[in-house]
């Protein structure tokens, strides 16, 4: 076996590594390994196998990668999580709520949360509300004009 074709096992590999992770870390490192493959099959130096190496990965990395991940995660910033999401949902309110009183619930999916004026009004059972803020399991709630 020559030395082009342990070049070109070893970008495999690297390619098959970079299928655990999300980083294009290994796939660089691959990208690298085919270029330093291709310099070997021409006949050049180690030293020019080296550079052609280093190229690989420096351009991948460094140039291509960002094209990629910009585009791999567009519009994943804007996404909301956990309890995030809540805030700004309309749901409906099934026990009044009374801040003075420390009463009342939204229904959110089925599920029931403890909800409080977040500007001290009273709001009846029935009323659709908008979520403003989320503190613990406590939501904090506005009448939906």
């Amino acid at each position: 076996m020559e030395t082009w074709h342990i070049l070109v096992t070893l970008g495999i590999l690297a390619f098959l590594l970079e299928i655990f992770t999300i980083s294009f870390f290994f796939a660089s490192i691959g990208i690298g390994f085919f270029f330093a493959s291709i310099a070997n099959y021409l006949g050049l130096d180690v030293k020019y196998q080296i550079l052609s190496f280093s190229f690989g990965i420096i351009t991948t990395y460094f140039l291509i990668r960002p094209i990629l991940h910009r585009y791999a995660y567009k519009g994943v910033s804007d996404l909301k999580m956990n309890g995030d999401a809540l805030i700004g949902q309309i749901v409906e309110v099934v026990e009044d709520i009374d801040n003075t009183n420390n009463k009342g619930r939204v229904k959110i999916g089925g599920e029931s949360w403890k909800a409080v004026s977040s500007n001290g009004d009273k709001i009846n059972k029935g009323s659709k509300v908008e979520i403003t803020n989320k503190e613990s399991i406590t939501l904090f709630v506005k009448n939906k004009k």
